[in-house]
């Protein structure tokens, strides 16, 4: 499911992405909450659901500590989300990890002074974007990596295999339309680094899958 969200958000120009990974499993340094829903919250007086309300305000106040005490678990767990977040973006990540407005004004105003926080400027809807050190030390990594695989022609898939693929997915109804194949030719050629730019539902999803039997 996370799969499919982060396509079609990827396709609309969304930045956020999902994660049906624990925090555990992602390496964030949080402790995960309770859902507590509407209904739950009217009815504190019932046992069960006193209990978990209670839970629910405890973890988002033990949470918000660890963030008082070191901000860059904020940071961490935002930007492994989106590479860029908002004010706003940054205020729902707090208000969800604090217990009451003294400790949220704590919590914002440890990770708005932290120095590993990152002023990007304005973004195209007037809006201040922020990211962190560790972010743009990751992109830098992308950036290098992206030059050093342009710079590779060792990777051309043999006509064999290519033709093997697109038989292979004949044989499943799928033809590849002459667009597709130009596509497929291009990526499993030599360069090491290829891109596909296309209009969603043109079938980018759809030839990259025979690439792959290629590969």
């Amino acid at each position: 499911w996370s799969a499919h969200v982060n396509e079609r958000m990827a396709e609309l120009g969304l930045e956020g992405r999902i994660d049906h990974r624990s925090y555990e499993a992602q390496g964030i340094e949080l402790e995960p909450q309770h859902k507590i829903g509407p209904a739950a919250s009217r009815r504190p007086e019932q046992g069960l659901e006193a209990e978990r309300i209670e839970d629910h305000a405890r973890i988002a106040r033990d949470n918000g500590d660890r963030i008082i005490a070191n901000p860059n678990v904020a940071l961490d767990a935002i930007t492994r989300q989106q590479a860029t977040f908002t004010t706003r973006d940054l205020a729902t990540f707090a208000f969800r990890h604090s217990d009451g407005k003294d400790q949220f004004d704590q919590v914002m105003g440890a990770v708005r002074a932290s120095p590993e926080l990152v002023a990007l400027g304005k973004d195209g809807r007037d809006q201040e974007r922020f990211t962190s050190r560790d972010m743009i030390a990751v992109e830098a990594r992308l950036e290098r990596a992206g030059d050093e695989l342009a710079g590779r022609d060792a990777h051309g898939v043999a006509d064999r295999h290519r033709d093997t693929a697109t038989a292979k997915a004949e044989e499943r109804g799928l033809v590849l339309s002459g667009e597709q194949r130009d596509a497929f030719d291009h990526v499993t050629g030599s360069a090491g680094l290829a891109s596909v730019v296309g209009y969603a539902g043109s079938g980018k999803s759809a030839m990259l899958g025979v690439a792959r039997e290629a590969w």
